[in-house]
């Protein structure tokens, strides 16, 4: 009975209006298998329920995370009530995943059971009209006594939008430091026209602004005097003069995962005028400038002396004022079979 979900996906993003609709076999086939990946990770997450994040659901990805599934549920309903089904697929389905995998991918510390089973009932219940039969078989592996179509829609919580956009401001701000340090491990020209090899950094610093440069400033200022009637029209902020949330903390509270993502040793979060001048004009509010380097370090061999172990040897850097910690850490970056437990 799951098999004309795929089939049924597709004709939702045929299209809405008057016009030919836009079937696409495609889709349908990448339809099945969106589906069948979302009821695998659903039964994946029913059965490591126990292992799942309990307590408070206070971090910022936590609310990240509640705030984008409270905007999916309003937006979603928004479409549905106007019979526009391609755009509540894209809201209700699409974008909806889309939350789910950012989430899996930034909490570090683990996702949190109660909104992780949040996100499948409301899922479940948004796709519903567009795919019942697959829908049905999610909600009674969820061990619900009666059918989906007997189930309220879901409510709408609080939409936080300068949280959300906090989200949205780190993912650029993640992709921006991948482009520049993918630009500063470019190879450069040497004296003969040969290109030496750049050395891998451990270390970034990333300046934030808390303004623009007083040119900047003033050019803004200035624009939105003259400007203002159409800026309050069109309700845009391109023209603001500092960021709605706190740059800074926003990135202090990712550093985890700013860390592991551009696989260095080290990153530390100032401010723009703290910096030099050059950086002071580069830095500007939304728009961080990311510093690398290589600390110095001497090279160590470890041999792994227990018999009949996969792990022989490996060489590793240790820096000033590494400790037992970020050696292990690092050799877990280096080996991911290595496990924390084999040091306790």
């Amino acid at each position: 009975m799951r098999f004309p979900s795929g089939m049924r996906l597709a004709l939702a993003d045929a299209g809405d209006t008057v016009e030919d609709a836009n079937f696409v076999e495609a889709m349908a086939d990448a339809g099945i298998l969106r589906l069948y990946t979302w009821v695998e990770w659903v039964k994946e997450m029913i059965a490591n329920r126990d292992s799942l994040r309990s307590g408070p659901a206070n971090t910022f990805n936590d609310r990240v995370f509640a705030s984008e599934m409270n905007a999916g549920i309003k937006k979603t309903d928004q479409n549905y009530e106007r019979m526009l089904f391609k755009e509540a697929l894209k809201t209700g389905f699409f974008e909806f995943q889309a939350a789910k995998d950012k989430y899996r991918e930034l909490a570090i510390e683990g996702m949190h059971r109660e909104l992780v089973f949040r996100f499948i009932e409301v899922q479940t219940l948004l796709l519903a009209p567009i795919c019942p039969h697959l829908c049905e078989h999610i909600w009674s592996l969820l061990g619900k006594p009666d059918s989906i179509m007997k189930a309220s829609w879901p409510e709408a919580g609080p939409v936080d939008e300068i949280l959300i956009g906090s989200s949205q401001y780190l993912m650029e701000a993640a992709h921006d430091l991948r482009l520049r340090l993918k630009g500063y491990m470019a190879p450069v020209k040497g004296k003969k026209g040969a290109k030496e090899p750049c050395q891998k950094p451990s270390h970034c610093t990333i300046y934030v602004a808390k303004s623009y440069p007083p040119w900047q400033h003033t050019t803004l200022s200035v624009l939105r005097q003259h400007y203002q009637e159409n800026l309050e029209k069109n309700g845009s902020r391109v023209l603001d003069l500092e960021l709605e949330f706190d740059e800074r903390a926003v990135l202090m509270e990712n550093i985890v995962y700013l860390t592991n993502s551009l696989e260095l040793d080290h990153i530390e979060v100032k401010f723009a005028s703290e910096a030099e001048d050059k950086i002071k004009e580069e830095c500007c509010p939304g728009k961080p400038f990311s510093v690398f380097r290589t600390e110095p370090s001497v090279s160590v061999f470890l041999v792994n002396p227990q018999p009949s172990n996969g792990h022989f040897s490996t060489k590793i850097e240790i820096r000033q004022g590494d400790n037992r910690e970020t050696v292990i850490r690092r050799l877990m970056k280096m080996d991911r079979g290595i496990k924390g437990k084999y040091w306790s």
